[in-house]
């Protein structure tokens, strides 16, 4: 008869024996708040010593990966994305796996070749960053399991993601009260279902706001993918508007900050002109002159609740239809003007 298999540490293991609850041990295995550090030594030293959370299971020996799957013009990113990808390599590193960059150029994405997978180790679950085409993504959900997204969603994958709707309708609501009424929209929405969502909750905000928006003011871009991250991206749009309105809400900081220094390069003054507001809070947000008014999302969080997806996964079957959405904050700085007072 074969010996019984050693039953898999649970949460439930873990707290019992630290002599803490349940949630104590899940907000000190996830990195979030809610403990002392002291203890959070304790329980992931008794998660260590109980062998919880290990991905590697087949006992050949090799370490378990998680595959990030980064698009070619993310390569190089320091603003987003950089964060967000070293909190996850550091969280996979806590959990006692590895997270392995795995880059994806564009022509692998037009022929919808797969990515080489880290030869060598047990592949815990794929993330995917940034913008893949759709076509990309449904490939991936095709021939890789678990998969998870970051930041952009794609229908019927779990996703982990900023606030965007509701950071959208924030952002607008918050220059409607500082007497906006003209507020322009800028953000290619046909490139990231996020940049889309976020022109829903502008739209949102004017409408629950009695403000009627008849896009003169929009920038929206046209099919295909592009960024709206540089002056010379936005100059043939911007050209086209006559008269600018009081204030725009920018869909992502980047975007935000070549605003500023467009309108500066025209001598538009920014707020005292147009007022501008981002989203992200990336750390340039703090460095432009004026400094950004933004919605921050917590990248680190972010890149945090990417890896524990994998692991929820393994304790529970059914996360595998859940996403998690991460709180938004309003951060007010220099780059918005109350005005009609």
């Amino acid at each position: 008869m074969e010996a019984a298999k050693k039953k898999k540490a649970t949460m439930s293991d873990i707290a019992k024996d630290v002599g803490v609850s349940k949630n104590s041990v899940s907000l000190a295995l996830r990195g979030l708040n809610g403990v002392s550090d002291d203890l959070r030594k304790k329980i992931s030293d008794k998660a260590e010593e109980l062998g919880y959370g290990k991905l590697n299971h087949s006992g050949d020996g090799r370490d378990s990966c998680i595959a990030v799957l980064i698009p070619e013009y993310l390569h190089e990113d320091i603003f987003f994305y950089s964060e967000v990808i070293w909190e996850i390599e550091n969280e996979a590193k806590n959990r006692g796996c590895s997270a392995l960059r795995v880059r994806v150029t564009k022509e692998m994405e037009a022929s919808l070749t797969p990515p080489a997978m880290p030869r060598g180790f047990n592949l815990a679950g794929v993330l995917i960053i940034g913008v893949f085409s759709i076509e990309y993504a449904e490939m991936l959900k095709r021939t890789h399991s678990p998969l998870c997204a970051v930041d952009i969603s794609y229908g019927g994958l779990p996703y982990v993601g900023s606030s965007n709707f509701d950071g959208g309708v924030a952002a607008v609501k918050a220059l409607i009260e500082r007497g906006h009424r003209e507020i322009g929209f800028i953000g290619p929405i046909y490139s990231a279902t996020s940049v889309y969502e976020r022109w829903c909750g502008f739209n949102t905000a004017l409408r629950e706001s009695g403000i009627e928006n008849d896009g003169r003011y929009d920038v929206t871009g046209s099919r295909g993918f592009m960024l709206f991250d540089s002056e010379e991206s936005l100059r043939p749009y911007l050209a086209g508007i006559k008269k600018f309105p009081t204030a725009w809400f920018c869909a992502g900081d980047r975007i935000a900050i070549a605003m500023i220094h467009f309108l500066t390069k025209m001598n538009v003054k920014v707020p005292d002109d147009v007022s501008i507001i981002g989203f992200d809070d990336i750390l340039a947000a703090q460095m432009v002159l004026p400094q950004l008014t933004t919605i921050r999302t917590d990248r680190k969080l972010m890149g945090r609740l990417a890896v524990d997806y994998f692991f929820a996964l393994k304790q529970n079957e059914d996360m595998k239809y859940v996403s998690r959405i991460i709180p938004y904050e309003l951060v007010w700085r220099s780059s918005v003007k109350k005005i009609g007072v």
